[in-house]
């Protein structure tokens, strides 16, 4: 099943690279999708989990992750294109040569950009709502995003990998099953793990540092700290999903998929296939 998984996921990196380059405007939609649905569920998960915590229950991460993983439900099945998994899927379509270092790079880059904009279009959008212009201090998302400004470049990094490690799982497991409810537990119990266990995640802290920042928020809450923590927590994300998940599973897998290879008899050119 896990060699099937891999030849899906390697296709998939052909056309998101086919799209982007032949239907650039859908490509980037998705993009903006994907921010969206993320921003979604922070508002969601950071509503719910603020009421928990106000009673000071133990289960507040807990709720806080289940309610989060509708960000990747949302895109998995909804449809969206998002960086952290897309350095999964192009790193392992990069490694088959099915996919150029250009285009995985290229890739990367315009589902960064655009997820960014449809972070900053819902951050818009809530802002209006007046939902938040009133929150304390010590608010859940305030203290959330407080902790993770304050973080070590190390530990920022770090986090990061993991992060993006599990992110990655709950795309890459669910390929490995036909059924719906069993995709939804896989993804639902995977992010609910990255969030509870306390990482880093580079879009997801995208959504919580533009919503935080639009708001009356505390001093310790910048614009600085905010863009330094996306840097160092997108470049973990990129060695945990693009290493420890697309190059790994990659090379544990690929050698029972069948590929082309070209063959000389004479002057004529044949193929075979050839595991």
């Amino acid at each position: 099943m896990s060699t099937s998984a891999l030849s899906t996921a390697i296709d998939t990196s052909v056309k998101k690279a086919d799209m982007l380059k032949n239907d650039p405007k859908k490509f980037w939609t998705k993009a903006m999708l994907a921010g969206v649905y993320i921003s979604f569920a922070v508002v969601f998960a950071f509503r719910i989990g603020d009421a928990f915590r106000a009673t000071g229950s133990p289960a507040t991460s807990l709720i806080g992750g289940m309610t989060f993983s509708l960000a990747l439900v949302l895109i998995v099945i909804g449809g969206g294109e998002l960086f952290t998994g897309n350095t999964m899927y192009m790193t392992m379509g990069s490694l088959d040569q099915k996919t150029s270092l250009k285009e995985t790079l290229y890739v990367w880059g315009v589902t960064y950009l655009g997820n960014l904009i449809g972070v900053l279009f819902f951050t818009f959008l809530f802002v209006q709502t007046g939902l938040f212009k009133d929150i304390p201090a010590d608010h859940y998302l305030f203290s959330a995003v407080t902790g993770k400004i304050g973080l070590t470049t190390g530990e920022m990094f770090f986090r990061g990998i993991l992060c993006n490690w599990l992110v990655c799982l709950a795309i890459w497991l669910p390929l490995q099953t036909d059924n719906f409810a069993a995709k939804v537990m896989l993804i639902m119990m995977t992010v609910t793990s990255f969030f509870v266990s306390g990482y880093e995640h580079s879009i997801a802290n995208m959504a919580l540092f533009s919503i935080s920042l639009s708001v009356p928020h505390p001093d310790t809450i910048t614009l600085t700290g905010a863009a330094f923590n996306l840097l160092i927590v997108s470049l973990g994300n990129i060695v945990g999903g693009g290493l420890f998940v697309g190059a790994t599973n990659w090379y544990v897998n690929r050698q029972g998929i069948k590929k082309e290879v070209p063959i000389y008899a004479g002057d004529e050119k044949q193929k075979i296939i050839a595991k």
